[in-house]
């Protein structure tokens, strides 16, 4: 039986920890550059991710152009 963390792999893309991944360091930024494989990660299996790490007030990651555009027509909601 394949395992939740084996069906959330992207194939030949580095495996993320949702704990972990790192999307807002200026430090990961300069040592790693711009994080275009994390970015696609959560678009493909988490495209609306909480991040809640230390020393960063708590905000929600919208990850798809059309969910923004969608969301930002909507302001009240």
């Amino acid at each position: 039986m394949e395992t939740q963390a084996a069906s959330n792999r992207v194939e030949g893309a580095p495996e993320f920890s949702l704990d972990t991944i790192d999307v807002i360091s200026p430090d990961h930024y300069q040592k790693n550059g711009y994080p275009h494989a994390e970015w696609t990660y959560l678009r493909k299996h988490h495209p609306v991710f909480h991040v809640d790490r230390p020393r960063v007030d708590l905000f929600w990651a919208i990850t798809k152009a059309a969910d923004l555009k969608e969301i930002s027509c909507q302001p009240r909601l």
